[in-house]
């Protein structure tokens, strides 16, 4: 009899291995992996949903979704509605803010999928409670019968927005499951639209798998935003702020002018003057990060890196929460996009880049800038050497490990090009002033391969620690060790 039992449970265990399984992939699709890519790096995609992307979405990983949207945008929510069927955190806070409502009977039904009508209705829910309703149509698709009443409506502005259309032949299948690559694409242009962009965005359509930051290879239109910071009675006079804008015709001058000799055809736009939307004002509460003078070389103190996480992470939420980046990036017709932001600390000159690391990805990085201090700003050439780092280029004058530059190719760059942009910001006239005026600089070929100006340059043999996987990345060069 025991013999018997076991050949059963063998039959059994051998059948069940027949069963197909079904896979879900840990990559996205072709057509959704550039989108993916940019809700990953916007911040707005949990670890808990980057992977499974071909996977039906359920209820509750939507609203997961929607609140990490919610919060980047408006901050913490704080409030909780509560159901009988879970505890889920994500579930309780869209609910407080009308995002999702429940099944009924105090039920959320958590774990069931998502549906497509149901996905229209909670993202448009979602544009409501951030204060930008999408525009009211009608539904006009084949099976428009099929959708339930209380969704109708939202189908109508998700496919006039842009943000969701159908399946083919005309029809929307509002019964149909939902994927979380679908769920990510359509939280993506949810949060473009929101933010005055369009779905089909340049600034978006165009990411590159997360690999490079706001500032992309620096060809055709490029946009430069201003950003003018007062921090302790820093602020800069009117008379000042006219200074850094002449300062900065000169810098844009330069970089236009040294691209065409590498056939690039530069529009660095940039003049706040002219564009008055690309200049903001903006009040800073609190210590502003200054970047010490031996940072390259001894490393930040605990103390000082607080300082520098907290000032990236104000510059970051307001460039999210103020400038409209999306409807610019549509405006000048352009996917790349830089920050200057300026202070008026007298007492320090140490201008320094905040730039997107292609390996650690960290979101505060995204909107790539450089920090000029007046006394700096004054000098043309500082202000070229600085919009260089935000586009990608190294420092030259001095070993940095961390960014691929050896000793020995910091000594090499000194004695063959000396007058390199990066490996001296600062310009000097024959008697030792500074020079104002003008940029008597070159941008050389290492300089050019590090901005995605040339995609090969001798000294990769000699320097292989200088070589990019990818172009106008800062830091994501091969493993090679530094000596």
């Amino acid at each position: 009899m025991r013999l018997r039992r076991t050949a059963i449970f063998i039959i059994v265990l051998l059948l069940l291995t027949l069963v197909p399984t079904t896979a879900f992939a840990d990559t996205p699709s072709s057509w959704a992996k550039d989108g993916v890519s940019r809700a990953i790096v916007t911040g707005l995609v949990p670890a808990s949903l980057q992977s499974r992307y071909t996977q039906p979405a359920t209820r509750a990983e939507f609203c997961t979704l929607a609140v990490t949207l919610y919060e980047s945008l408006k901050g913490e929510i704080t409030g909780r509605t509560t159901f009988t069927d879970t505890n889920d955190v994500n579930v309780q806070k869209a609910a407080a803010v009308g995002i999702v409502n429940g099944v009924g009977n105090g039920r959320f039904d958590p774990n069931a999928k998502l549906t497509r009508e149901q996905a229209a209705t909670m993202l448009t829910r979602l544009a409501d409670t951030v204060g930008q309703p999408l525009p009211l149509s009608a539904a006009a698709f084949a099976d428009n019968a099929a959708i339930a009443s209380w969704a109708r409506e939202a189908v109508g502005q998700m496919q006039a927005s842009g943000i969701m259309s159908g399946v083919g032949n005309g029809n929307f299948a509002p019964k149909g499951d939902y994927t979380r690559e679908q769920s990510i694409l359509t939280a993506m242009r949810t949060y473009i639209t929101v933010k005055g962009g369009k779905p089909d965005s340049l600034y978006s359509g165009k990411y590159h798998g997360a690999l490079q930051g706001s500032a992309k290879i620096m060809d055709g239109k490029t946009l430069l935003i201003s950003i003018f910071v007062s921090a302790d009675g820093s602020a800069l006079s009117d008379y000042q702020i006219n200074v850094v804008r002449d300062k900065l015709d000169i810098a844009k001058n330069f970089i236009e002018s040294e691209g065409k000799k590498y056939g690039k055809a530069i529009d660095l736009i940039c003049d706040y003057n002219k564009y008055p939307d690309l200049r903001y004002d903006m009040e800073f509460t609190g210590e502003f990060f200054i970047l010490p003078e031996n940072a390259v070389a001894g490393g930040l103190t605990a103390e000082q890196r607080l300082v520098s996480d907290r000032t990236d992470e104000i510059l970051h939420r307001f460039i999210e929460n103020t400038i409209p980046y999306l409807a610019l990036a549509d405006k000048y017709q352009t996917d790349s996009i830089g920050y200057l932001v300026h202070l008026n600390y007298k007492d320090s000159y140490q201008n320094y880049a905040t730039v997107y690391d292609a390996e650690f990805k960290i979101v505060n990085w995204y909107h790539e800038r450089a920090v000029s201090f007046l006394r700096a700003s004054q000098v043309p050439s500082t202000l070229a050497h600085e919009i260089l780092h935000v586009f990608g280029a190294v420092d030259l004058y001095a070993p940095y490990a961390y960014r691929g530059v050896s000793q020995a190719l910091a000594d090499y760059a000194k004695y063959n090009y000396p007058d390199e942009i990066m490996v001296g910001g600062w310009s000097y006239d024959a008697s030792g002033e500074f020079v104002y005026d003008g940029i008597p600089k070159e941008i050389s070929r290492i300089t050019a391969y590090c901005l995605g100006w040339l995609d090969d340059i001798p000294e990769l043999t000699m320097f292989p620690e200088l070589r990019r996987e990818h172009p106008a990345v800062f830091t994501d060069q091969t493993k090679i060790p530094v000596t």
